[in-house]
Formats: C-alpha cells, sequence, structure tokens
C-alpha cells in the first residue's frame, strides 16, 4: 500500500471520526467542544507515532524533519491540540509490534493490508493496490527476463520483511526452487536504492 495514512490504530480512527462527526450540542465553539469530549474519553493528550525513515513517509533534511506521512500526522496532532511524540522504526515488522505492544498509537506508514498485518492492526485511509515488478538492466544485447521461470539461477535483491519478500519465496517454491533471494535490510539499503 502506498500514499494512504494507512495504519491508524483504532483510537486515532475514533479520534479522527467521533469528534469529527459529533455535533455542537453545547453552547460554546467546536474546539471547546472537542476537547471536552477527548478529556471525557480519556484520550491522550501525547499522540505516540512510530514511521520509518523513507524519502515519502520521513526524513530530515537540513535539520527539518519532512515527509508526506509525517506531515499528515502532524496535521492530525494540531487538529485534535495533540502533542506529537515520534519514533523512528529501523523496520516495519518492528513498527507493528510497538502498535501490538501498545508502545505507540499509530503508525504513520503504509502498512500493507496481509492476513498477517489484519490480526495486529486496524487500516484505515485510501487503499493503494499495487502489483510486483521485476526491474532489471538493460545490457546490450542480455535477454531480459520476461517468464518466472527465466528466474532460477538468477540473484534477486529484495526488501526485507516486506511483502514483496513473502511474495518472492512463495514464486520460488511454486516454480520448484532455483532463485537466488537476497534480502536487504533496511537499515542498510532503502527499496528505491534497489533500482539504481
Amino acid at each position: 500500500m502506498r500514499r494512504g495514512f494507512c495504519t491508524l490504530l483504532l483510537s486515532g480512527l475514533t479520534i479522527i471520526g467521533v469528534t469529527t462527526s459529533c455535533g455542537n450540542s453545547s453552547k460554546g465553539s467546536d474546539a471547546d467542544s472537542e476537547k471536552s469530549f477527548t478529556a471525557s474519553h480519556n484520550f491522550p493528550d501525547t499522540l505516540k507515532v512510530v514511521t520509518l525513515y523513507s524519502p515519502e513517509a520521513y526524513f530530515i533534511y537540513r535539520g527539518q524533519e519532512m515527509g508526506y506521512d509525517y506531515e499528515l500526522v502532524t496535521a492530525l496532532a494540531v487538529d485534535k491540540d495533540l502533542a506529537l511524540k515520534l519514533d523512528v522504526a529501523p523496520s516495519l515488522s518492528r513498527a507493528i509490534e510497538m502498535l501490538d505492544s501498545g508502545l505507540v498509537d499509530l503508525i504513520a506508514y503504509p502498512v500493507p493490508v496481509t492476513a498477517e498485518n489484519k490480526a495486529k492492526v486496524v487500516s484505515c485511509g485510501p487503499e493503494n493496490i499495487t502489483t510486483q515488478v521485476l526491474v532489471q538492466p538493460k545490457k546490450g544485447d542480455a535477454e531480459l527476463i520476461t517468464d518466472v521461470t527465466d528466474l532460477v539461477g538468477k540473484d534477486v535483491y529484495v526488501e526485507a520483511d516486506s511483502k514483496y519478500e513473502a511474495r518472492i519465496i512463495n514464486l520460488n517454491q511454486e516454480i520448484g526452487g532455483g532463485i537466488n533471494i537476497h534480502t536487504v535490510d533496511k537499515d542498510t539499503i532503502i527499496t528505491e536504492d534497489l533500482i539504481f
């Protein structure tokens, strides 16, 4: 999944959905109503968020925090008058562990909708459907791989703990093995770097 504020914990959904859908039944401003609603429902005053360091989700440029997912979660915190505590996880699996153990309230990073993830997180936001693509260099007269069986004996590099790793392992089993699968840790390199 990409470009969705994909994985908000149920409390995050409640903060967004319930406070914005409730009418202002008391006299006073909308902000006062939201604050009293938040206080009466024991929402935290600090929104604890985890993300991953990547060119799209979160990065630091010249001392300034930036990134699409960072901007979304910052806007949410400002809109709901919450302090923001941001942690950066080394991998998506660690971010999910942090959410599952209650260390954070939400993940500000696209989390693939898989059977394993559905058991641990509540996904929300727009869904982006992607397909797996083999990226290969075009070298002179070398034949390009056009069939999955041509991957036998070839080196394939994939991000560790990703849906793409799971798929290439399944594909390897389906064709009887022989693909040389190399996983790349997110601490070492990011997915975009694999293309170059």
